[in-house]
């Protein structure tokens, strides 16, 4: 009985260091600052993560912050480029990230930014296109 209230708590412990990864992803965080953020040691906090996401904090963090790059290029108005988008959300090495992405998505971030926009550029053509044909047409 007592390992499971342990394992509880060390599970709550990687649970507490997850929220604080997404709620300060864009700092340059160290997996002691999230161990220490948490109230564990290096090595709990590692051994948690282990058993509850099956990565370590570190590629936790990685992972987190290339899912909020990809959404963010997804959305970016006309202008954005990805490396103000990378960097806004704490990327420090644009050849890495680049290459980590890539990994992850199976295409370069620039592949996902000129895809959205385009998509977006499509969107606006066929509203302004139905806006002049509800303008010509009489009923």
């Amino acid at each position: 009985m007592e390992q499971a209230r342990a394992g509880d708590v060390q599970g709550a412990a990687a649970r507490r260091a997850a929220t604080f990864v997404r709620a300060n992803a864009e700092q340059a965080l160290s997996v002691d600052d999230i161990a220490a953020a948490c109230g564990v040691h290096v090595r709990t906090l590692y051994r948690r993560f282990a058993i509850e996401y099956r990565l370590t904090p570190k590629r936790y963090l990685r992972q987190y912050r290339l899912d909020r790059i990809r959404a963010a290029l997804l959305v970016a108005g006309e202008g954005a480029t990805v490396t103000t988008i990378a960097v806004d959300h704490g990327v420090t090495h644009l050849g890495r990230f680049a290459r980590a992405y890539t990994l992850s998505f199976g295409e370069p971030p620039s592949a996902t930014l000129r895809r959205a926009m385009a998509a977006r550029r499509v969107v606006r053509a066929c509203r302004n296109a139905g806006r002049k044909e509800a303008r010509t047409t009489a009923w």
